[in-house]
């Protein structure tokens, strides 16, 4: 029966399809499948939209088709469905990807509890990198990025904050020098101000507090003109424009990096793309599809994002976040239609203790005949991915049943048969192969059995 129900388990090929209503993408019923992520928070002090980075199996969804291959149909949310969170999601080839779930609050003591549903189709979420205040983005130097005229520069950001800050959106810029062009959000006097610079000339548009927790596409333009040459364009329409008299934006010297999110905290940058005199010269839409991290050890994670531009200009990405304040937890898939999975702790207190007692096992035997021509087989047929017990428990008690029932055709009396095949059993907790338990039970059904026996006879 434990064979059979295993071998159920680790073969089935799961349901094929799901409920879903596939109508929209607001009601649970939409989708069809829900994981959950735990962490427990025992730093301090409290913590305001960071992140924890949780291993998943991101390859496994994809192919077990509870998950799209693109990473889209994921709607992570606090609460209610309409409390949606945040997931950088990346590595969609692995089967430990790390993930990075977005902890709006979390308080010293407290466990918070992150349900990501999976499967409808309608749900199309933009990936992003959240900025925590010591993670940074970088492209190295490369000719494409020296613009001199008719630059764009996108750059769409969701805020969790209006507060004044001073952070790096996207720059090409040597300091030093005061040559080259770059977004930023400034600190002007403790208003929060969206600056377009160009060489040493700037342009800037007051952050207003409504376009907090919302996408905003913010645009730098520069063309060489009488009037106005620098702009500042919100979700498409023109929002501030300066005049810089600037006949061209100089070529930063000293090679500086294409950088973004330097001294960014509580906002997340879901696309970053230049344009040069109307061509692409490089795009970075943070699709989960085109990042992969190359290396953790905490607090530090790299990866690279791929240019989806044509001139191959990946950005690398470094974040410092340490990791060691929480303890994290993911929960397996389950379906939306299935009764919401408890989840206890690992700190239960034992109120009864084992209704068996103490069942330390002998060390276990790895020598003779008995072990060589029966266990050992039976330990390499379940090999080290299986729980060995289980295979010592099926083939040791397999064999007491062959020998049971030829006792029991010889006798036809039934607790001789009962206890002879108890004996692989008992030479299996002899040698540390099973637990002692074991033979409990085969002593219960000794029992049982000259007790219905002596049933039977006075009947």
């Amino acid at each position: 029966m434990l064979f059979f129900a295993a071998a159920a388990i680790s073969f089935s090929p799961g349901a094929l399809g799901c409920g879903s209503a596939h109508a929209s993408d607001t009601l649970t019923s939409d989708y069809c499948y829900l994981v959950e992520a735990e962490a427990f928070y025992s730093g301090v002090p409290a913590l305001y939209n960071t992140a924890v980075r949780i291993p998943v199996p991101a390859s496994t969804y994809i192919s077990q088709s509870r998950m799209d291959a693109r990473g889209w149909d994921l709607r992570p949310i606090q609460g209610s469905l309409s409390n949606e969170t945040d997931i950088l999601v990346q590595d969609l080839a692995s089967a430990t990807a790390g993930w990075w779930f977005h902890l709006p609050t979390v308080e010293n003591g407290q466990t918070k509890t992150i349900r990501t549903y999976m499967g409808s189709p309608e749900q199309k979420r933009n990936n992003g990198i959240l900025h925590t205040g010591n993670d940074s983005l970088a492209a190295t130097d490369d000719p494409v990025f020296d613009i001199s005229d008719n630059l764009t520069l996108d750059v769409e950001i969701e805020l969790f904050d209006s507060s004044a800050i001073d952070a790096t959106l996207a720059s090409h810029y040597n300091t030093g020098a005061g040559h080259g062009y770059r977004l930023l959000l400034v600190d002007d006097l403790g208003t929060l101000k969206v600056r377009a610079q160009a060489d040493v000339h700037t342009c800037d548009l007051t952050f207003d507090t409504s376009w907090v927790d919302s996408n905003q596409l913010f645009t730098m333009r520069f063309a060489a003109d009488a009037g106005n040459d620098l702009f500042i364009d919100r979700n498409g329409s023109v929002a501030s424009s300066c005049d810089t008299d600037l006949a061209a934006i100089s070529n930063p010297a000293g090679s500086p990096d294409f950088e973004s999110g330097n001294s960014l905290d509580q906002a997340i940058i879901r696309e970053i793309r230049l344009i040069d005199n109307g061509t692409i010269a490089a795009h970075w839409g943070f699709h989960a599809s085109d990042i992969t991290e190359t290396s953790w050890a905490d607090p530090v994670a790299t990866g690279t994002v791929q240019d989806q531009g044509p001139n191959n200009l990946d950005i690398t990405y470094t974040f410092n976040r340490d990791q060691s304040v929480f303890t994290a937890s993911l929960s397996s898939v389950q379906l939306t239609s299935a009764a919401a999975e408890i989840s206890l702790g690992a700190d239960q207190v034992e109120v009864l203790g084992s209704g068996l007692g103490e069942t330390a096992r002998n060390s276990e035997i790895t020598t003779g005949i008995f072990y060589s021509l029966w266990v050992d087989p039976i330990a390499s047929a379940v090999g080290a991915g299986s729980p060995r017990d289980m295979g010592y428990a099926v083939g040791l008690g397999g064999l007491g049943m062959v020998l049971m029932l030829w006792v029991f055709n010889k006798t036809r009396f039934v607790p001789l048969a009962i206890g002879i095949g108890g004996v692989p059993p008992a030479i299996g907790v002899v040698s540390g192969w099973i637990a002692p338990w074991w033979m409990l039970l085969w002593g219960i059904l000794i029992i049982g059995s000259w007790f219905a026996n002596r049933q039977a006879e006075s009947a």
